[in-house]
């Protein structure tokens, strides 16, 4: 969908000498699907300990530009080792305790017990972020299980407003003991250059622990079965630079941020970038830019208006009249 206009904005001289830098805390599970499409053309770092659910990243290796994996707890610490809570689920895993006497009132409580404690080696996450020579990042996401915001103030504040994206995952409930929450985050956030993207609510049903030890009613509450409405639990959250506080104001940025506006479907944004380029460099990648954006935005419409008129679905519609292929 992406291909042949990534490959082109990529083909730039400055991003060839200069990649994307894509990191990842929390890394466990599987490679952020946003950046599938560009992950050939950037450089990731990716963050977690907990190796239960991370061997799938060394089969990615060559997915990447190249790919960085810390096997170690990212702080925003000094500590040489700190307490890592390995729980029943590696995703809910974290420096945090969680907090039961909270957590039991749910019906994802037991994805929390504690199998394991043990003490990682922390690495500070400024110390990786030099030690690879990377001057910047250019996309941070981190799902830390309730340290999100502590890392994030915790790099530098030239890397900070330089951060074209930022993904945080922070809760709504109190799941660990002192975690960051989504107003902190949110709060913090509104008084950086930085507006919020997008947001989705996410959360497990209401349900005591102690019913859930009923085995007949527990099978009605099965996280995530959808036989009653979930409660909100945690948000998954992104802010986008606003590029005012970006000096200088670079042709590089100004590409990243039209790849990362087309990935996360800001097109606007994105031709509002792909604006301010041709006119600050007359670069005919800026106006193709900007051609594709305006052309994917009429098919959208066109699709819309079929489907408005004929009332089914679009693919019927197109395979008949043979508009789209």
């Amino acid at each position: 969908m992406f291909d042949k206009i990534f490959n082109e904005i990529f083909s730039s001289k400055e991003l060839i000498a200069k990649p994307p830098v894509l990191v990842d805390i929390g890394a466990s599970g599987k490679i952020h699907s946003e950046w599938k499409s560009i992950s050939r053309y950037s450089i990731c770092i990716a963050f977690d300990p907990d190796i239960r659910e991370m061997r799938y990243l060394k089969n990615i290796r060559k997915k990447f530009k190249e790919l960085h994996i810390i096997d170690k707890i990212a702080t925003h610490k000094s500590d040489k080792n700190i307490d890592f809570y390995l729980t029943d689920s590696p995703f809910c895993s974290s420096t945090l305790r969680p907090n039961m006497k909270e957590l039991n009132n749910y019906s994802f409580s037991n994805l929390f017990k504690i199998v394991d404690k043990k003490r990682y080696e922390a690495v500070n996450i400024k110390r990786v972020i030099n030690n690879l020579k990377t001057s910047s990042i250019d996309w941070f996401k981190t799902d830390s299980q309730g340290t999100d915001l502590k890392l994030f103030k915790f790099l530098d504040e030239k890397i900070i407003k330089n951060i074209l994206v930022a993904d945080f995952e922070p809760g709504i409930i109190n799941a660990y003991e002192g975690e960051d929450k989504l107003y902190s985050v949110m709060e913090y956030m509104d008084n950086q250059p930085f507006w919020i993207c997008s947001m989705t609510v996410n959360g497990p049903e209401r349900v005591k622990q102690s019913f859930l030890n009923n085995e007949n009613i527990a099978k009605y509450f099965k996280y995530g079965n959808g036989l009653c409405d979930s409660s909100p639990g945690w948000a998954e959250v992104t802010y986008f630079n606003n590029f005012e506080a970006i000096k200088p104001l670079t042709r590089r940025k100004l590409l990243l941020g039209c790849v990362f506006a087309i990935i996360k479907n800001q097109l606007g944004f994105g031709l509002e970038l792909a604006y301010k380029g041709e006119k600050l460099y007359n670069d005919i990648v800026f106006s193709n830019i900007k051609k594709w954006i305006l052309k994917t935005l009429k098919v959208r419409y066109l699709k819309k208006k079929l489907f408005d008129f004929f009332g089914f679905p679009i693919k019927i519609v197109a395979r008949l009249i043979r508009i789209f292929p």
